[in-house]
């Protein structure tokens, strides 16, 4: 999955202007400017999108670094952490996912 929406210099320098916590918390607000990064819902919608495609499976477990899972949390919950804990992580129902996507089967 694909996060950078520019070259790696232009995130670097913006990460070095603002620092992790603050790239991370504008990242999550939708106040970075447009064009550094993938915005935070739309990385959040690609990753469930992808996970309720794949073929015959009834669940997925997905081991992700802390920038999906932040995504994620932003996006699904509203909750807008700037870290996770090492190995730390969430767990998505198909139901939520179904969802956040609009795609919610009612069976």
């Amino acid at each position: 999955m694909r996060f950078l929406a520019t070259g790696p210099e232009h995130y670097d320098e913006v990460k070095r202007r603002l620092g992790w916590t603050g790239l991370m918390a504008s990242w999550m607000d939708g106040s970075l400017p447009q064009g550094i990064l993938m915005p935070c819902e739309q990385v959040a919608r690609q990753a469930l999108e992808a996970m309720l495609s794949a073929p015959g499976t009834r669940g997925v477990i997905a081991v992700t670094h802390d920038f999906l899972v932040m995504a994620l949390l932003a996006a699904l919950r509203g909750e807008r952490p700037t870290s996770v804990p090492y190995l730390g992580g969430l767990l998505v129902s198909r139901k939520e996912a179904e969802r956040f996507l609009g795609t919610e089967v009612l069976a």
